[in-house]
């Protein structure tokens, strides 16, 4: 049985509103089922949760996070009565704690999920009115209406009886659930977290285009403004700022540049003209270089960097080019499974290991394009390119390295459509190379709506995939519950949004299901790493060593 952990925080202001089954009919029109709660006191497990029909996967990627760590940690928020069969649910909302006495009954809908526990469901239910009553996707367009509810409210010793008048707006079940912001998620469940814009880092083709606009400024000078000395002293600061924000420039190679280009400036238009006609040829020899040739070979950086620099001659002895040049070749993506990261990517990779290790949760965002240039077609709820979803919340559950590569291990919420790998070999500069292409697997046992069941992988395909585990063994314990390791290049490149609550989850309860799915994971990792190994020497005369 579920018992209700009391909150110490003396400064929460506790809300108790019943709400019954007949008011969520009258009023927002929800139709209610009954719901198998022989399971209700037992715990939860993360494979409990099967998204399915509702876009809800911010919420549910915050409450698998947590059961990561904490099965148990529904006790804290949920309540059952056996008495008048009602559940208390309590969410948090800054300084207050609102807990809903609802009927122990599930939302009857046309597009639901398919979880395995029925606490899950409750939650829902909770949520979605809460989303509702905090206004939180009202349209200005649509009419409200009044929906009155009975709250008890206390603070400390003192507790107030009283009547509230809610200005709704009537929404379907699945509506008040979709879309939101995971950091609120972890709020309402009562672990503050941060929302933020995981770092990007640029290609070949847009370093190119953000050197067009300040090289047109450049090649028509002073003249082009006429005598708004103003208006061309705010272009030129700004071009280099923009100039040394894309060459990684500390303080004093920015300050060297600005002088530079001020020379630069101050040269006859033809003799100007003629600089640019060299950047720029330097740069489209740049950009139609691939990665890998720069990593190997940094020449043609070093070459536009010295174009860059020409107007100040000599240099100071801290302007040193080679080290410029590094940092810019270190802040360009490669190819996935070539074991070459970028300095953003190694630091962002060491972030979250850090904040793993601290005991705090991650939920990750995918872009709104995953892989495609056609954008979601009206109607249809996802877009799934080889097994990721656009738009799309996860939980980050470990991140570590294996044979030179990175991997962030991370649970779709659907609990099946996993991105699965094979080595590749692929043409680079004149080298044949051993990249990691990427492919779609869905768990065959699984009903989904959205996804067709994918034809059986030939022994070929088999035996190249990275995973060079069991099959069969994988899929039980691992992906057929949505777990699935992904690239840290590959993830950088269509993962868009990181969120990490502010502390560490206080109680870590380990228990048979936790620790047998960590013993798994580290027999996984040892097992995977041994026959890649073997694999590595087979293949010695064909993949290159980087």
């Amino acid at each position: 049985m579920y018992t209700k952990v009391p909150v110490n925080d003396e400064e929460l202001q506790h809300k108790k509103i019943r709400v019954t089954d007949k008011e969520l009919k009258e009023i927002l029109g929800w139709e209610t089922t009954h719901i198998e709660l022989s399971r209700v006191a037992t715990p939860i497990k993360v494979t409990d949760i099967r998204q399915q029909g509702v876009s809800n996967c911010f919420m549910l990627a915050a409450l698998g996070s947590i059961l990561e760590k904490d099965n148990d940690y529904l006790n804290k928020l949920l309540k059952y009565n056996t008495n008048d069969n009602t559940v208390e649910i309590s969410l948090q909302e800054d300084k207050e704690v609102w807990t809903y006495v609802l009927d122990a009954t599930k939302i009857d809908s046309l597009k639901t999920n398919n979880h395995t526990h029925a606490a899950i469901f409750l939650l829902e239910k909770a949520y979605a009115l809460h989303r509702i009553l905090k206004r939180d996707k009202n349209d200005p367009k649509k009419e409200e209406c009044d929906f009155s509810l009975s709250i008890q409210e206390s603070k400390g010793e003192e507790i107030i009886f009283s009547s509230k008048l809610f200005k709704i707006q009537p929404q379907s079940f699945e509506y008040a659930l979709e879309v939101g912001d995971p950091s609120i998620a972890y709020r309402r469940l009562g672990l503050p977290a941060d929302i933020e814009i995981i770092p990007r880092n640029i290609t070949l083709i847009e370093f190119k285009e953000m050197f067009e606009s300040p090289l047109i400024i450049l090649r028509e000078g002073k003249d082009a403004f006429g005598d708004d000395e103003n208006f061309f002293n705010r272009s030129f600061n700004q071009i280099i700022d923009n100039i040394s924000l894309l060459l990684k420039l500390n303080a004093l190679e920015k300050e060297t540049l600005e002088e530079s280009l001020l020379n630069f400036i101050a040269q006859e238009k033809q003799k100007r003209e003629s600089i640019i006609d060299s950047i720029e040829h330097h740069v489209n020899v740049l950009t139609q270089s691939s990665p890998l040739s720069l990593h190997q070979n940094h020449e043609r950086v070093n070459t536009l960097l010295i174009s860059l620099f020409a107007g100040k001659a000599p240099l100071p002895e801290a302007i040193n080019i080679e080290q410029i040049g590094t940092r810019i070749i270190e802040s360009i993506p490669q190819k996935r499974g070539l074991k070459l990261y970028t300095t953003e990517q190694n630091e962002f990779f060491k972030r979250i290991s850090d904040n793993l290790t601290q005991n705090k949760l991650v939920i990750v965002g995918s872009k709104e394009i995953v892989g495609t240039f056609q954008k979601r077609s009206s109607g249809v709820r996802e877009k799934n390119s080889k097994g990721l979803v656009s738009e799309h919340a996860m939980h980050v559950v470990a991140c570590y390295q294996r044979g030179g590569l990175k991997f962030l291990l991370i649970r779709n919420p659907w609990g099946h459509t996993v991105r699965d790998y094979y080595w590749k070999e692929k043409r680079i500069d004149n080298q044949t190379v051993l990249v990691l292409t990427a492919h779609a697997k869905t768990n065959l046992n699984s009903f989904s709506l959205f996804h067709h069941k994918e034809k059986p992988r030939n022994v070929v395909d088999i035996k190249n995939s990275t995973r060079n585990l069991d099959n069969k063994t994988f899929d039980q314990e691992f992906k057929k519950g949505g777990y699935f390791e992904l690239e840290l290049t590959d993830f950088t490149k269509r993962f868009e949004t990181l969120t990490i609550t502010k502390d560490s989850l206080a109680t870590k309860v380990e228990n048979k299901s936790t620790s047998d799915f960590k013993n798994f994971k580290k027999e996984y990792q040892e097992a995977r790493k041994t026959k890649e190994q073997s694999a590595d020497r087979e293949t010695l005369g064909f993949k290159i060593n980087l």
